[in-house]
């Protein structure tokens, strides 16, 4: 996969070359979060690069990977910033000016800032600058921009703003022939029909999702797999559920840290509770009892769940003793 090689025995004309064609096999789609971050990585370690557009390329890429859900996340991702905007601004490349634009946003988003979320996307989301765009990857950012403002109006509450986003930027990765992130596109439009309660329309768009994305990275499979578990569990059919969240169990085993993983057997705990399946149930939280857990949203989950098989099994006191953990645990709840 990794081509150094070419660094070393071919001219920065081609160096060139690579650095793009390395960013764009992420979205495309066709590597896992791990290759992403080792590519990241590698391009991170040849800089700076003799072209100042490969060093943009890689600040605007590198953008896309900062965590803004902690404290130290967020002065790093400041500090990213005052770095990546002065390199991105000498390429003096549009694309790349939107694209760290549209990532600004997102991660102001995720942090909650909606105003200041919307104030980065709209010099890109206006209909003059998609009529005159030709470039595919300009589309693709302009599409972007379009999928963080359906998620800001979701979040709002705006269900028809949120839809029309969403809709939006399905259509400019079709014009950009992007199929990756038409698919993606998808599994946004079903959030907004689960949100509505519409569970069959989100499972239509969901169903067409999975089938698009196999031929990309298996982990946007088993994570559409997931929502697609998630809309029947929210449906009523517990029992179709917990055939999906089985049918990536192994999956998510081989790609994600123990809190991803919990969170599987946390789901199939929880359903089988329900069905009042108890030995199932214990067989899951046998196994979770092995894991090594940090997250703190995983961890009140996981003692939420234990208190609901105590109570299922008429063990009061064990119960009590989960719901104190929780009652004494700070969460830090993820967005959604």
């Amino acid at each position: 996969m990794f081509r150094v090689f070419c660094f070393l025995l071919f001219s920065s004309q081609l160096a060139a070359t690579e650095v793009e064609n390395e960013i764009n096999k992420v979205f495309q789609g066709f590597t896992t979060r791990a290759e992403d971050i080792a590519i990241l990585s590698k391009l991170e370690k040849q800089m700076p690069y003799e072209n100042a557009l490969d060093n943009a390329q890689v600040m605007a890429f590198k953008c896309w990977f900062s965590n803004v859900s902690t404290p130290n996340g967020i002065s790093e991702y400041k500090q990213f910033l005052e770095t990546a905007k002065p390199v991105i601004q000498q390429a003096n490349n549009l694309n790349l000016i939107q694209e760290l634009a549209v990532c600004e946003a997102n991660q102001e988003y995720t942090q909650g800032n909606y105003q200041t979320a919307l104030e980065h996307l709209k010099p890109i989301i206006n209909t003059t600058s998609v009529e005159n765009t030709i470039s595919p990857k300009q589309l693709s950012t302009i599409a972007t921009a379009h999928i963080v403002l359906n998620r800001i109006q979701l979040t709002k509450g705006n269900y028809q703003e949120a839809f029309d986003s969403a809709k939006t930027a399905y259509q400019l990765f079709e014009k950009a022939g992007n199929d990756y992130e038409k698919a993606l596109a998808l599994k946004e439009i079903a959030d907004i029909h689960i949100a509505l309660y519409n569970y069959e329309l989100a499972i239509e768009q969901l169903q067409r999702a999975k089938l698009a994305l196999t031929k990309f990275n298996e982990q946007e499979h088993y994570k559409v797999t997931d929502q697609l578990a998630y809309t029947y569990e929210e449906k009523g059919d517990l029992i179709k559920a917990i055939e999906l969240y089985k049918s990536i169990k192994k999956d998510v085993r081989r790609f994600e840290s123990d809190n991803g993983y919990a969170y599987i057997l946390i789901k199939l705990t929880e359903l089988n509770i329900k069905l009042n399946s108890l030995s199932q149930a214990d067989s899951y939280l046998t196994e979770l009892n092995t894991l090594s857990v940090t997250d703190s949203w995983i961890l009140t989950l996981y003692n939420l769940t234990k208190s609901e098989w105590y109570l299922a099994n008429s063990q009061l006191q064990a119960a009590l003793t989960s719901y104190e953990k929780i009652a004494g645990h700070n969460q830090s709840w993820p967005l959604t």
